[in-house]
């Protein structure tokens, strides 16, 4: 087994992960002597921390944090590969998913960039040929926006889902429904986890909400990701959803319900994902706007309501259209 060497093991004695997922084992000793068939003997009885249902566990990073993690001494790197984590997962049969993906998941709202960026060329425009300077704050600031947005639809957003779906405890065989789902950004996530299970995506595929947001794309990026087999996809409106009541383990969707244009079809798309929410069922909902009015109907509906902002990752341009969060569990 390759992975860390001597040095580095012998250095961490102690090792943690992210969200308290483990123990804090001490290494197998015989990982230390760089002995591996004794070592792969070892790490597959170290002892986890006792979940809800232990056969899966969820273990979610960001490639960049591998680096932050060596630095703090929280777990072991190797620079030129995997790290000793991803070595664990593999040989005790765990769930590993990664922010870094493998689809192509176009661009939330492209309009919106679009003009933003124009903007910016016609302050530089200005400048160049009209010598007016003053103008440069302008340019700076229409940058920086640009820059955020592109920032939280390219990587921010799988970021964030991926450390909310850390704080599910998966059973692996859920039913998962994705309201407004697109080309797949949380399904496909949120499938990874539930390898026995289904994931279910809903949209109308408007290309206004997302750049290249067609059926045949998610699909695309299902096989890409590999997990064709155990998704499904339909048209359908999430104001009137073609689903038994209590048929779904966990309800998601990301920035999708604000463009319901009306109030009153807001509130039927939260009444319709609490009525096919499971008794213990998750629902999650990060949207830009309306979450005060998500979070009134749901506790209009007996749900104790959890409303948080999911910080800078998912600001689409600055703090001002930040992405807030609903988290409710559903009475058993």
């Amino acid at each position: 087994m390759s992975g860390p060497n001597s040095a580095e093991l012998e250095a961490n004695t102690q090792c943690r992960i992210h969200h308290r997922l483990f123990r804090r084992p001490r290494l197998p000793a015989a990982a230390k002597t760089g002995n591996a068939s004794r070592a792969e003997a070892e790490i597959r009885s170290l002892k986890f921390i006792d979940r809800p249902h232990p056969e899966i566990f969820l273990k979610v990073f960001a490639l960049r944090d591998v680096q932050r993690w060596h630095d703090n001494r929280h777990c072991f790197s190797d620079r030129a590969g995997p790290t000793l984590w991803s070595h664990i997962a593999a040989i005790k049969g765990f769930i590993v998913i990664s922010s870094e993906r493998k689809g192509s998941y176009g661009i939330d709202a492209p309009y919106v960039p679009a003009l933003i960026t124009a903007g910016w060329l016609v302050c530089i425009g200005l400048m160049a040929f009209a010598h007016i300077r003053g103008l440069w704050i302008t340019a700076l600031i229409l940058a920086v926006i640009v820059a955020l947005y592109m920032h939280t639809t390219l990587r921010g957003k799988f970021v964030a889902w991926q450390r909310l779906l850390t704080s599910v405890s998966w059973r692996g065989d859920e039913r998962i429904l994705d309201l407004g789902c697109g080309r797949g950004a949380v399904l496909l996530m949120a499938a990874e986890c539930a390898p026995r299970g289904r994931a279910v995506g809903i949209d109308i595929w408007s290309s206004k909400d997302q750049s290249g947001n067609v059926i045949e794309m998610t699909r695309r990026n299902a096989v890409a990701e590999g997990v064709a087999d155990r998704i499904e996809l339909k048209t359908a409106d999430m104001r009137e959803l073609p689903f038994a009541n209590a048929s779904f383990d966990l309800v998601v969707s990301s920035v999708a319900i604000h463009n319901i244009s009306d109030a009153g079809g807001r509130d039927r798309a939260i009444d319709e994902a609490w009525r096919v929410l499971r008794p213990g069922g998750r629902l999650l909902i990060a949207d830009i706007s309306k979450s005060h009015q998500y979070r009134n109907r749901l506790a209009s509906l007996g749900a104790r309501v959890d409303r948080r902002t999911l910080g800078w990752r998912m600001w689409w341009g600055g703090p001002w259209m930040a992405t807030m969060l609903i988290d409710v569990q559903k009475p058993a």
